[in-house]
């Protein structure tokens, strides 16, 4: 079985800063380029709207805020969310075919 470790004791040098990549557009749309994100909120039933290539390396996800949305985001950055894998391996499948798709356009 797997134990959970604390992030600040794997990576030397301390706990990791990860940059804010969310942010809420409105009251029915919320933004994110984190691809890992948007795959785990998949799993919790969220749906994404549209995404939007940016010039460069990153694209940005428009989710459709529901309701405990916001708890998504807290359990997802402070590391306390569970996920099925074999869930969240089909759920990353689901956002990437989002993601490419956006790139033909």
């Amino acid at each position: 079985m797997f134990k959970s470790h604390d992030q600040s004791s794997i990576i030397a040098g301390g706990p990791v800063e990860r940059p804010v990549v969310h942010a809420r557009v409105n009251e029915d749309h919320f933004q994110t380029s984190d691809l890992s994100f948007v795959a785990a909120a998949l799993c919790f039933g969220a749906k994404i709207e549209t995404v939007e290539r940016n010039n460069g390396p990153r694209a940005t996800f428009y989710l459709r805020r529901e309701k405990g949305l916001d708890g998504l985001v807290d359990g997802f950055y402070n590391h306390s969310m569970q996920l099925d894998p074999l869930l969240y391996f089909n759920a990353l499948k689901e956002a990437k075919t989002h993601l490419y798709s956006a790139a033909i356009y």
